[in-house]
C-alpha cells in the first residue's frame, strides 16, 4: 500500500506543491527532505533537487495523503532570506503535528 505525501514549499509569495506516492512516511521522505535541505544552496535548488528525484513530481492540487510536509524559506525583518528553511510534518490520519524544526541551507551547495 502506498504512503502518499504532499510537500508544500513556500518562498515569499510563491508556492510549489510536490507529490510523492510511495514511502511518504517521515522515516523516508522526512529524512530525504532534510538531506536535500542540507545540500541545497537556496530554496530554488531545493525544489530542483526534489524534482530531479523520480520519487517526487509537481502537482497542481493536494492529493489524498497520509503525511503533509511544509517547507518555508525564513525571511528576516528586513525582507532578506536568512538562509534557513522551516520544516513541519503533519500526520494527516491522526491530525497531529509530527515534527517542526528549521535547518540552515548549505551556502556552498548546488
Amino acid at each position: 500500500m502506498a504512503t502518499r505525501a504532499n510537500i508544500k514549499i513556500k518562498n515569499g509569495e510563491s508556492n510549489v506543491l510536490i507529490y510523492r506516492h510511495w514511502d511518504g512516511n517521515p522515516e523516508v521522505t522526512g529524512e530525504d527532505i532534510k538531506d536535500k535541505i542540507w545540500k541545497a544552496k537556496n530554496i530554488d535548488s531545493l525544489v530542483v533537487s526534489l524534482l530531479e528525484d523520480d520519487s517526487y513530481r509537481m502537482s497542481d492540487r493536494e492529493m489524498g495523503s497520509a503525511y503533509s510536509y511544509e517547507l518555508e524559506n525564513l525571511i528576516n525583518r528586513n525582507g532578506d532570506h536568512e538562509g534557513e528553511v522551516s520544516l513541519s510534518i503533519t500526520d494527516e490520519r491522526k491530525k497531529i503535528n509530527y515534527f517542526v524544526d528549521s535547518y540552515e541551507l548549505n551556502k556552498k551547495g548546488k
